[in-house]
């Protein structure tokens, strides 16, 4: 069976290491022992962990790895890093409830090594996760490293050899586009807008949740908890309360009431003229700042914004769009998503070549087991300068809401060194199924030296 992707406790980020970062988990996966997971904290790496996804299955009697432990490019650099001795393996289900557990010894050597583990009957296995109890030492590098993983499962659950193929070939095309991303970071020109290839959180994440609504059994009702207001209230009202209060100011929550202003006009308050943007130097983003995706949708289409200098306006009719397939693991059918940008309407400074406001909306409509249809409107600020200094989105569907503010700091070169993201979401409406909570999330990100 293949995983598409891996995660890890750390990975090592370096100036050896300074475009490709082949030394991601994901590289586990690759059946390429030239590659390798090598964890990224002090030691040798005992307590890291490293969890690979899979395809859902209800059941199954056991779980086979093969591992080539260490890093096995070479006997040298296998001898010259360490790796892990102790292992413990965990398998888990779709809810994430561990079905089966084995420990083992493993070797420093060269060639796969097999570690056997039973699953309670009756149980199945959705991702497996090994931690390194113990380690062997390295002859010159502190670095546990582990150059490969291959899981095989008894089970009863019929093969998909196409769904295996599926995921194989999308770890084949993420390593593809990481192979092109370092040969553009190789190629960087000094006007290169990050102050850094990877950037790291320099601030504890803060998450926090609440209840604005209970759900009552025997009456079949939702029941408004005393004292709290939903995501749209507070919005409207401009007055942050409960956990939003712990992120957000008032005008915090005024600059996202003008989005969803402009975004009842479609940005006729920005600007009368649709203009197209023509980015024809776009850089990749480093390494970290991708993370923002998951509450930032557009990023990438706000980040062609950075390098004013790359941005060309001229007057344009039409939007821009595609549509992407795909068959998710432990899925039969195919998902759909299909999205719509509109180009751009811009306010300029004085000189009138300098952007000073831009609006533009994202559409997506995603057919999965359900059709989910939801819209993002986002509207950036910018200095005298041409810096980019603010990214506000608005957005959801029609019982759910969401708004995210991205502030940009820069550096003495003029280069973007910080990042903070601060995010709200919640239903809206009464007897929404989304209508029993609000949550916020903040997190601050920084160039990391090691880049």
């Amino acid at each position: 069976m293949h995983g598409d992707r891996a995660t890890a406790s750390s990975y090592l980020k370096s100036n050896w290491n300074k475009y490709d970062e082949n030394y991601h988990p994901a590289y586990l996966l690759d059946g390429d022992p030239k590659t390798a997971w090598v964890e990224g904290v002090d030691g040798n790496g005992e307590g890291q962990t490293v969890t690979i996804p899979l395809s859902d299955l209800k059941s199954a009697r056991s779980v086979r790895l093969r591992v080539w432990n260490g890093y096995q490019k070479s006997k040298n650099l296998l001898d010259a890093n360490a790796a892990p001795k102790d292992v413990t393996v965990l398998v888990r289900d779709a809810g994430g409830d561990v079905t089966g557990t084995a420990t083992a010894t493993l070797k420093k050597d060269l060639g796969a090594q097999e570690i056997v583990v039973a699953i309670e009957k009756g149980r199945g296995v959705s991702s497996v996760t090994l931690r390194v109890d113990s380690t062997w030492p390295g002859r010159v590098y502190k670095d546990g490293c582990i150059s490969d993983v291959e899981v095989f499962v008894d089970s009863d659950v019929p093969w998909s050899e196409k769904a295996e193929k599926a995921r194989l070939a999308a770890l084949k095309s993420w390593i593809g586009e990481r192979k092109a991303t370092a040969a553009a970071f190789a190629k960087l020109k000094p006007d290169y807008p990050w102050a850094a290839t990877h950037f790291k959180v320099t601030t504890p994440s803060f998450w926090e949740g609440e209840e604005t609504a209970t759900y009552d059994d025997k009456t079949d009702k939702w029941s408004r908890v005393p004292g709290t207001k939903q995501v749209d209230e507070q919005l409207a009202e401009g007055k942050p309360s409960g956990v939003v209060a712990r992120v957000l100011s008032a005008d915090d929550l005024k600059a996202l009431q003008e989005v969803r202003a402009l975004a009842k006009d479609k940005g006729a308050g920005v600007a009368t003229t649709w203009r197209r943007v023509d980015v024809s130097r776009q850089q990749p983003i480093p390494d970290g700042v991708a993370e923002l995706e998951g509450y930032f949708p557009s990023l990438r289409a706000v980040a062609a914004f950075i390098d004013p200098g790359a941005v060309t306006w001229f007057e344009a009719q039409g939007e821009a769009g595609g549509v992407s397939r795909s068959r998710p693991r432990g899925v039969d059918e195919e998902w759909i998503r299909s999205w719509t940008t509109t180009n751009a309407r811009v306010a300029f400074h004085a000189d009138g070549k300098t952007p000073q406001r831009v609006y533009f909306s994202e559409r997506r409509i995603i057919e999965e087991r359900e059709t989910v249809d939801e819209t993002d409107h986002y509207v950036l600020d910018f200095g005298a300068d041409g810096r980019l200094l603010r990214a506000r989105r608005v957005g959801g569907r029609t019982s759910w809401m969401s708004g995210t503010l991205v502030d940009f700091e820069y550096d003495g070169a003029g280069k973007i060194s910080g990042v903070r993201q601060r995010s709200l979401s919640g239903g809206i409406g009464a007897g929404s199924e989304w209508n029993n909570g609000v949550n916020v999330q903040s997190v601050a990100l920084g160039a990391d030296g090691n880049s």
